[in-house]
């Protein structure tokens, strides 16, 4: 999606490069009264005898991008932590040897899976405003022993129904789970 800025700058880049485009071309208005070369008075420039039009034209460009640099924030995003506790029926050597994803795939911090007690940590930032269960579909786990799957909206609504939840606790830009382990048939 294109932003005013975006638009902006590239108008400002566009009137840069006609301008350039014009100086280089060299072509001097006269004056129609006098027949001699206009001269213009630039600030900190001073007078300058050329092609006005192509000047306009480049300070016009440079106004318009460095009026929208200065106007543009970038994406504000919100910084969550999501944290969790895997539980087992049956103990678990390692649990670093299985595998936990969240999808859609996003680039976030991972604290790898402690291997005595089946915690994870992970970090990531969505856009500001936005709940994470917006953001994140699933986060599941997989090992030898078994697996869990989190599908973050449904565990909040169901928090927020007072219902049993995976969703232990919240804050506004974090959330915390509790999971048991499903067990692979043998």
């Amino acid at each position: 999606m294109l932003t005013p800025m975006v638009i902006g700058a590239a108008i400002g880049a566009l009137l840069i490069f006609l301008g350039f485009v014009a100086l280089v071309s060299q072509k001097t208005y006269l004056d129609p009264k006098t027949n001699a070369p206009i001269e213009i008075d630039l600030p900190i420039l001073g007078k300058m005898r050329a092609n006005y039009p192509a000047l306009v034209f480049v300070f016009l460009g440079c106004a318009l991008v460095v009026f929208g640099l200065n106007k543009y924030t970038g994406v504000q995003t919100d910084h969550w932590q999501i944290d969790g506790t895997m539980i087992s029926d049956n103990p678990i050597a390692d649990w670093q040897s299985g595998k936990l994803q969240v999808f859609p795939v996003f680039d976030c911090n991972v604290t790898p899976l402690n291997a005595k007690t089946g915690t994870f940590t992970f970090t990531i930032d969505v856009p500001q405003g936005t709940p994470i269960e917006d953001e994140i579909q699933r986060i599941q786990y997989t090992n030898a022993e078994g697996n869990m799957l989190i599908i973050p909206k449904d565990q909040l609504q169901l928090k927020q129904k007072h219902q049993e939840s995976m969703l232990v606790a919240e804050t506004p830009t974090s959330r915390s789970y509790k999971v048991q382990l499903v067990a692979i048939p043998r």
